[in-house]
């Protein structure tokens, strides 16, 4: 990160809110819920990765407009710490939103990750 762009605590900030996806399978036929999280998981194996290529290109408006989507994407899961990563990069000034961007990728994998556990919970609690 650059002096002028302090980097991100997430320290706090849970990768996934399991309690949403038990939100959505409380309603949703659990095959939707499944549809769901496949949708999602196929957004954090491209979607991050897109962003930071848009970004090193200098592509600013479409990197911005990638982590838009991403952060809708991850929002709509529970996925609150990439949420928060996409969305830092949406607002960065042009001169830090690489040094952002740079952050995605090994968030998409530890969320990626996060997600398999919680989705096994999820099936095992069926």
């Amino acid at each position: 990160m650059s002096a002028a762009t302090p980097a991100l605590d997430l320290s706090a900030v849970p990768l996934i809110d399991p309690s949403q996806l038990r939100d959505f399978a409380d309603f949703l036929p659990g095959a939707q819920v499944v549809q769901l999280i496949r949708t999602f998981t196929k957004e954090l194996e491209t979607r991050p990765s897109m962003v930071l290529h848009l970004a090193r290109q200098g592509d600013h408006a479409n990197a911005r407009a990638a982590a838009h989507f991403l952060k809708g994407a991850a929002l709509s899961v529970g996925a609150r710490r990439i949420a928060l990563l996409a969305d830092s990069v949406e607002r960065a000034a042009d001169s830090s939103l690489l040094d952002h961007a740079q952050e995605l990728p090994d968030c998409a994998i530890d969320t990626l990750g996060e997600l398999e556990l919680v989705q096994r919970t999820l099936q095992a609690a069926r």
